[in-house]
């Protein structure tokens, strides 16, 4: 029973299961009428991406900086006939043409981006395809649909990554618009926004319309803009089912004044948003190029209209649009160099614009069809700025001047005066070529000529001109002097110094040329060496004149050539003498009868002199008769003339009765060629007076014998020593000597008898005669195996130097040693130590420079402090304050220099071997109103005005200047210390005035000449300072 009963439970599952299993309402399969797509990208580095990305999935890649190179899309469940096309916009190619269905759009293995993309769909009504493109330097954009652009074409952006789905189509069943009614007055804008219903339409494209655009025109944004009074209806139209709304706009005429709103497009950007009234467009500090203008009115009268156009790199001048048309180009990479923009049929107003340039910044304002920017010059423009002005007629109008001139190169400001003051006008060149002139009166020489340049009202009627001749530039010199031990120097220009007049170095050649001459123009010059007389060297136009290393020169003349109107004038710093007067035109600067070694020198160029009065010469007097000289020697004659002054136009001329005895330069130097006597003739060139002296040459004095001043020396490797030849007798005609070395490779020796050990030995170095070889000396040399040092000393073992100045060591090292001395600090961030001993301030603190030569060492302890003080050494104070007060950690403006508490601008510098400067003028010292030292020393100053405001200062040296009166320092109450030069032949005026200084305590006098008169009139009239004398 149980078995039967179990079965036909089993029976009965089986026959519900039977009756489920094909029961046709219940369905197991999934639903395959869902449309959908599925795409593939590929990738750089990457390939074709598998599997394809379905249904909004992303294709691609973000954040990883990989471009899309090519894309395969299809449909996936599409109704019969449906198919999906698309098209990419590809790098260096544009757009292509379009594919379906799987195909492949863009590239693979070229390496070409896709920039962007379109998708439509065919044959599926009711369906949609929508897609977003994920873009360099920008994400993820919005999502388009149906053809529409995703991504960006002509601002070279990769697309790394996109999105794309199908969705069906929600139809509007209505669309309503934010306002039914809208008020504007003309210029005024506003924007109309469409609203659908159901919110959820999957076509919102609205296509807008006016019925009447002469009113309200109407954008595809919505954007309406009231054009001129009236009413005009606007309707949105939606793209799918033809819905609509409107809007009634009301248009009321205008009270406001026309305005200009402008874009640009800008390298890397694209299109900007406009911008109006003076407002920049583009960019400026960020070296992008604009690449196209577009602009229009606002407000503007019926009729009106604004035309512009550009220049382009590599197109030129475009054709002038107007009214929001494109000037320029966009998407070709091209930059606009210039443009010009001016209005049309609107009369009282003008349209005024600037340019903002690469390498330039922001030009000028210039108007109405002027040219901004520049074109020719490769130069970008970057920014622009356009404004409307309302012009304002005037009344009159006048200029500040009615001629002027200027160089080429150069500006000069003209300024008008207008009435009304807010009038309207223009500048005009009537030849540009010459001088142009900019909207603020400037006025620049292009080249020589004429042109006017005029100021005009706007119609015209009213006007002013200048005449403005343009001249070339004045003619100028430059020169270089070649100083020995120191080599050509820095070139200097129309009478600046050349050299360092009191420097121990002797000029040695010369490089002069002139500047903007006249074309044929040529300068010469010439020069005597102080070695066989007569030498003389000869050069023109910048070429070098030079003469051997061991001569100087002592005299020079230069001329002009082809230079009518002008003249070359100079002067010479001669040693022992200072400045000679200046000269020109063909004199020689010299020293007669004895010449000096020349220091310094200044050239300048003048307008011609007139002739000057002659002044002939009535006698010359020659105190000696009788000269007697050896052969091979030479000596100066010394003559005298009266007047003693004659003009340059008269001079002598020398001559010799027999040449070849003995000879005579220009200026009476005369050497003896062989044995015999001479007479030697001065004769004046205009009263041909005459003095006469003979000359008797003897025969030439020989060397005799020669001896070392030591016969054996003893020195270490790289040590060395000094060997003297004295030559017999005295008078020798021929005094020179060679040096020779036995072995060289023992010791050598240089030519002036600087013997230095090379190796161990032993060699012989021999002095030989020039005069005669067969007389010479010897000296027998040891060298050791070693270097030899004793000991090593500085000149200095404990300073103190303010931060950023210098001080340089002397080192001392027994016996003498060639090989350089190491200089070493404990510590460079507190003070450096170059190789050649000379030690830098950094920070404040202090550091041990030790010298160190062989295993001998000398130390010197440095303390550097930050006090507020200033070193000037080789500097001009007129010209170098600023410059200074950065080395001394000063602000270097205006407000920097009462901070100052110390100024060093003593004319020598002795701690180093530095050029000696001076300076006369003091202008500019009034503004250190901080000093309390100062240090004049050693200047050309005699006038000290400037220094009576410095009522802070403490100590004052003005000695070995030329001062006349010190009436200035009467209110410098905090003077303690004062030192001065002073001269008996020549007092200081107004010494009394020290006695109201209550805190002068000490005045010390450096050089001059003192009687005990003076120093008991000082002491009576200073009787609470303490006075000391010292010569130097």
């Amino acid at each position: 029973m149980n078995k039967l009963k179990l079965k036909c439970l089993i029976a009965s599952f089986v026959c519900i299961a039977a009756f489920s299993t094909f029961n046709p309402t219940h369905k197991i399969k999934a639903d395959t009428t869902t449309v959908g797509v599925s795409y593939d990208a590929h990738v750089q580095n990457i390939g074709w991406q598998n599997p394809w990305a379905k249904d909004g999935g992303e294709a691609g890649t973000d954040g990883q900086a990989l471009r899309v190179e090519a894309l395969k899309i299809k449909l996936e469940n599409a109704p019969a006939g449906a198919k999906i096309s698309y098209q990419t916009h590809v790098q260096n190619i544009g757009w292509q043409d379009w594919v379906s269905d799987g195909a492949e759009a863009g590239t693979d293995g070229k390496s070409l981006r896709v920039e962007a993309i379109r998708i439509k769909l065919e044959n599926m009504p009711g369906y949609s395809v929508q897609y977003q493109a994920h873009i360099e330097n920008v994400g993820w954009q919005d999502w388009v649909s149906d053809g529409n652009e995703a991504g960006t074409d002509g601002k070279g952006l990769r697309i790394e990554a996109v999105r794309i789905r199908i969705v069906k189509n929600v139809s509007a069943n209505s669309i309503t618009l934010n306002k039914t009614s809208d008020s504007l007055s003309v210029g005024d804008t506003d924007t109309l926004s469409a609203s659908f219903n159901p919110d959820n339409t999957t076509n919102k494209n609205i296509a807008w319309s006016s019925s009447d655009s002469n009113i309200i025109s109407v954008d595809k944004n919505g954007k309406i803009s009231a054009v001129a009074a009236g009413n005009a209806i606007v309707t949105a139209t939606s793209e799918d089912g033809k819905k609509t709304a409107s809007c009634n706009v009301t248009v009321k005429a205008t009270t406001k004044e026309p305005e200009v709103t402008y874009q640009t497009h800008v390298q890397n950007i694209g299109w900007q948003a406009p911008v109006s009234d003076g407002k920049e467009a583009g960019t400026d500090g960020k070296s992008l190029r604009i690449e196209a203008l577009k602009m229009k009115l606002i407000n503007a009268p019926a009729g009106a209209k604004i035309t512009y156009q550009a220049h382009v790199q590599n197109v030129g001048w475009q054709n002038w649009v107007s009214d929001g048309a494109e000037a320029g180009t966009d998407g070709q990479g091209l930059r606009v160099e210039a443009f010009k923009i001016k209005l049309e049929n609107m009369p009282g107003y003008s349209v005024q614009y600037q340019a903002h340039v690469e390498n330039i910044g922001w030009q000028n304002w210039v108007n109405d069809g002027e040219e901004a920017g520049t074109n020719g010059q490769g130069l970008r423009v970057e920014a622009v700025r356009i404004r409307i002005v309302k012009t304002v007629p005037i009344d009159s109008i006048s200029l500040n001047k009615q001629t002027d001139a200027i160089i080429v190169g150069n500006s000069d400001t003209l300024s008008a005066t207008v009435a009304p003051t807010n009038g309207t006008f223009v500048w005009t060149s009537s030849d540009s070529s010459i001088a142009d002139v900019d909207a603020s009166g400037k006025v620049t020489g292009i080249k020589a000529g004429t042109t006017t340049i005029t100021a005009s009202s706007i119609d015209g009627k009213k006007t002013a001109s200048c005449s403005v001749t343009v001249n070339n530039p004045e003619p100028s010199v430059e020169y270089t002097p070649y100083f020995k031990n120191a080599g050509w120097e820095s070139t200097v220009k129309d009478g600046a110094d050349a050299g360092i007049g009191g420097r121990s170095l002797s000029l040695q050649g010369l490089k002069v040329s002139l500047k903007n001459a006249p074309a044929g123009a040529h300068i010469v010059y010439d020069a005597y060496t102080n070695t066989s007389i007569g030498e003389k060297l000869e050069s023109s136009d910048g070429k070098e004149l030079l003469c051997n290393g061991t001569s100087y020169l002592d005299g020079f003349s230069m001329k002009l050539e082809n230079m009518p109107g002008y003249s070359i004038e100079y002067q010479a710093y001669m040693a022992e003498k200072g400045w000679t007067d200046w000269v020109y035109d063909g004199d020689y600067t010299r020293t007669t009868p004895i010449p000096f070694d020349i220091q310094a020198l200044r050239i300048r160029i003048v307008k011609a002199k007139p002739a000057p009065q002659i002044i002939p010469i009535d006698s010359i007097n020659m105190p000696t008769t009788s000269y007697k000289i050896t052969v091979g020697k030479d000596e100066f004659i010394n003559y005298s003339t009266s007047p003693t002054t004659p003009s340059r136009t008269d001079g002598i001329s020398w001559t010799s009765s027999d040449s070849s005895i003995v000879s005579v330069d220009d200026c009476g130097h005369v050497t003896g060629l062989k044995e015999g006597t001479a007479t030697i003739t001065a004769t004046s060139k205009i009263n041909h007076k005459t003095a006469s002296c003979t000359v008797t040459v003897g025969p030439a004095i020989h060397v005799n014998s020669v001896t070392l001043d030591k016969a054996n020396i003893t020195l270490g490797i790289n040590n060395y020593d000094i060997l003297n030849a004295t030559l017999n007798p005295d008078n020798a005609n021929n005094k020179g000597v060679s040096w020779t070395s036995s072995d060289e490779s023992i010791a050598d020796v240089s030519k002036d008898g600087y013997v230095t050990g090379k190796k161990a030995g032993t060699a012989t170095i021999t002095a030989t005669s020039l005069d005669d070889n067969t007389k010479k000396a010897s000296c027998t040399v040891t060298v050791l195996d070693k270097t030899i040092v004793n000991s090593i000393s500085l000149d200095a073992s404990d300073i103190s130097l303010d931060i950023g100045n210098m001080h340089s060591l002397n080192d001392k090292v027994t016996p003498l040693v060639s090989s350089t001395t190491s200089w070493k600090s404990s510590d460079d961030s507190i003070a450096s130590v170059d190789n050649y001993g000379t030690i830098t301030g950094k920070k404040e603190g202090t550091a041990i420079i030790t010298a160190t030569c062989g295993d001998k060492t000398a130390s010197c302890t440095v303390h550097v402090t930050n006090k507020k003080a200033l070193s000037f050494n080789d500097m001009l104070l007129s010209n170098r304050v600023y410059s200074a007060l950065s080395k001394a950690g000063l602000p270097v403006t205006q407000s920097g220099l009462p901070y100052l508490e110390t100024l060093d601008a003593h004319g020598t510098f002795s701690d180093r071997l530095t050029p000696h400067y001076t300076f006369e003028d003091l202008s500019g010292i009034e503004a250190l109103t901080g000093l309390k030292n100062l240090d004049l020393s050693y200047n050309r100053i005699s006038d000290i005005t400037s220094l009576k405001g410095l009522t802070k200062l403490e100590t004052l040296e003005l000695d070995n200047n030329d001062i006349k009166d010190v009436s200035a320092l009467k209110d410098l109450k905090n003077l303690k210390s004062l030192t001065l030069s002073y001269n008996h032949a020549t007092p200081i005026a107004n010494m009394e005035v020290l006695n109201t200084l209550p805190n002068l305590k000490e005045l010390k006098i450096i050089n001059g000449y003192v009687t005990d008169e003076d120093l008991q009139h000082l002491k009576a009239i200073l009787p609470n300072c303490s006075i000391t004398v010292q010569y130097k």
